[in-house]
């Protein structure tokens, strides 16, 4: 299906189910082709209250196509959402949205198992958060996630790694920080705080990361009890000395969706036990699905011959798609 097809289909339902509900246009129009950080393409249009959308995966839809129409309400529109027989998956729910500004959408409600959570348009620049990458060490946005628990420390919170507090935090602060210390997840909140784990979004999607970073007021740090989160460039986990052979100590397929560490370690190990480096292709068709409809991510965990040092390399959400880590005890 061509975007100029899915468009046309677009157009010609929407005004068949609004032809009369188009008095009381909206400032804003959000009619245009999106980007989400799901690494989906949308095709937007409104026609007065009433928003529609085709969404399809970046293979061209073959993992996921999914239709949402929605009312909007001010800066709120609230609708259901399905996937379409083009994709893979099909599973439908409902979905609220916020308009952050006239180039950015947060979901705030989703069921069914939806994964996206921020939309940009194509050709704009998002106002808040901004854009990472540049300067933010190649981590990627992922959204802005809720957080709860020790108000000074890291128990119960949604990213329980580690954390620290600084009055000139900056996402590319916190994202080294995390980085360092082996963490696939990075979250900037409240301005000053920083917190580092491997999975997150346990409290669900928030959309008030809308606080000034401490060390550059230009970029937003998270929020009260909110946390902007970054997914770290996955990469080859800093290099060991003594090389020796790779021992794998767990794989986890799927942490971000509440699996459990080690889940799918045996399979890891069987492919790269032994050697001293090896590539590992993820997929969800070969270790199975541990939580259907959820967007998955991949840790590696592993030690090199005698070295206690535990190593780590990770994918992001729908890793089971065919992405490839790299473990290795090469010097």
């Amino acid at each position: 299906m061509t975007a100029r097809s899915v468009i046309s289909v677009l157009i010609v339902l929407a005004a068949f189910f609004t032809a009369a509900g188009t008095q009381g246009q909206q400032s804003v129009n959000l009619t245009g082709r999106w980007s989400a950080n799901d690494g989906g393409t949308y095709y937007l249009r409104q026609l007065g209250n009433e928003l529609w959308w085709y969404g399809q995966s970046g293979d061209g839809g073959q993992t996921w196509s999914n239709v949402y129409q929605g009312t909007i309400r001010g800066e709120q529109i609230s609708g259901r959402w399905a996937d379409v027989p083009h994709g893979r998956v099909q599973s439908s729910g409902v979905m609220d949205l916020v308009i952050n500004n006239p180039n950015q959408l947060t979901a705030t409600t989703r069921t069914g198992g939806f994964g996206g959570s921020v939309w940009t348009r194509q050709g704009a620049v998002a106002v808040a958060p901004p854009a990472p990458g540049v300067g933010a060490g190649g981590a990627g946005y992922v959204g802005c996630f809720k957080d709860q628990g020790d108000p000074t420390g890291t128990a119960g919170r949604d990213l329980s790694g580690a954390s620290r507090q600084d009055g000139r935090m900056t996402t590319q602060m916190c994202v080294s920080e995390c980085r360092a210390k082996g963490f696939a997840y990075a979250g900037t909140q409240y301005s000053t705080w920083c917190f580092c784990g491997n999975s997150y979004g346990k409290s669900g999607v928030a959309n008030n990361c809308d606080m000034p970073c401490g060390g550059n007021p230009g970029e937003k740090c998270g929020g009260a009890w909110a946390n902007s989160v970054y997914q770290l460039a996955a990469a080859v986990a800093p290099q060991p000395t003594g090389g020796g052979a790779i021992q794998v100590i767990a794989g986890t397929y799927g942490a971000n969706c509440g699996q459990p560490r080690g889940n799918k370690t045996p399979h890891l190990a069987s492919a790269c036990n032994g050697r001293d480096a090896c590539e590992y292709a993820v997929s969800y068709q070969v270790i199975g699905d541990p939580a259907v409809g959820c967007q998955k991510n991949y840790v590696a965990e592993w030690q090199c011959g005698g070295n206690s040092r535990i190593l780590q390399a990770s994918a992001g959400p729908e890793a089971g798609y065919g992405s490839k880590i790299m473990l290795t005890c090469r010097n």
